[in-house]
């Protein structure tokens, strides 16, 4: 691994409630995956300009930094379009307490014209 893990979400919640995320762990260099592997696949994450809140805490209470890097961003910005990512700084792999917890939220953005 060439950085802490993340993963890709759509900028908003289906009616359904059910989201389409993309795990993703960057690596330095390209991978060898056993052949027919369909689970995992080589890809990229495009560079992007982007609006950054650092949630503290436990996953459940996410949804409130959410709302407050959305509503910075209705403010001041554009939805630049690319999904939004969670890099997991800190998580159940590095400290016990979730209260430890650190989730960087990058939400791709534009300027407003």
């Amino acid at each position: 691994p060439a950085g802490p893990a993340g993963a890709l979400y759509g900028a908003e919640l289906a009616d359904d409630d059910i989201e389409e995320v993309e795990a993703f762990l960057p690596v330095a260099a390209p991978v060898a995956l056993p052949r027919g592997e369909r689970d995992c696949t080589m890809g990229e994450v495009p560079a992007a300009t982007v609006a950054v809140l650092v949630h503290t805490g436990g996953y459940e209470a996410m949804g409130d930094t959410y709302r407050a890097l959305g509503a910075w961003v209705a403010r001041n910005a554009v939805h630049g379009g690319a999904r939004v990512r969670e890099w997991y700084l800190v998580g159940p792999g590095d400290v016990e307490s979730p209260a430890a917890y650190r989730t960087e939220l990058s939400w791709p953005i534009e300027p407003r014209s």
